[in-house]
């Protein structure tokens, strides 16, 4: 019995939250997050689930809920790079800027850069180093973009050169 109805509330929970994407998909934000919500009530300790939630919050703004939300999901799923990111997107939003630049330290060195096959998306790539440069880590913007050149679809991005050429330049490279 134990066994199965810990695989209905995984069946529910994934549920829930497919449902909340898809209401994202559709731009239907406020019903995602309730989607969300419940999937949070069904288990308090889906990161996944409080991830989704701090992001719709950062979205809207909701400076203090997207931290909670967010902190709580780099607790939960400590593996996922992407709520780091947001947290420290939060927290530069919020004007904690130390914060936010340890957080995207920490977010190197389990994820390097050399290694995030995430950074073929130049504009992933360039996102994450404006967080970089926001937080006053410019080399850590420069190695960013240039691990993001090994792919073809980085190489002729004009927004993602301009941005490593202003991350050198704070550097004083």
């Amino acid at each position: 019995w134990r066994d199965w109805s810990s695989d209905v509330c995984s069946s529910d929970l994934n549920a829930w939250l497919a449902f909340g994407d898809l209401l994202m998909r559709l731009r239907r934000g406020p019903e995602a997050a309730e989607k969300y919500r419940r999937a949070v009530e069904l288990n308090p300790d889906s990161g996944a689930a409080r991830w989704r939630l701090g992001s719709l919050a950062l979205a809207a703004r909701r400076l203090d809920e997207a931290v909670h939300e967010l902190e709580a999901a780099v607790r939960l799923a400590p593996d996922n790079p992407a709520p780091r990111v947001e947290l420290a997107h939060a927290r530069l939003e919020r004007g904690e800027a130390t914060e936010a630049a340890r957080l995207l330290e920490v977010h190197a060195e389990r994820m390097p850069p050399e290694r995030d096959e995430r950074l073929e998306n130049p504009q992933g790539a360039v996102s994450l180093a404006d967080l970089m440069l926001r937080a006053q880590r410019p080399e850590l913007a420069a190695r960013t973009l240039t691990a993001a050149l090994r792919f073809q679809s980085c190489m002729a991005d004009a927004t993602l050169l301009r941005r490593l050429a202003l991350a050198r330049y704070a550097s004083d490279d």
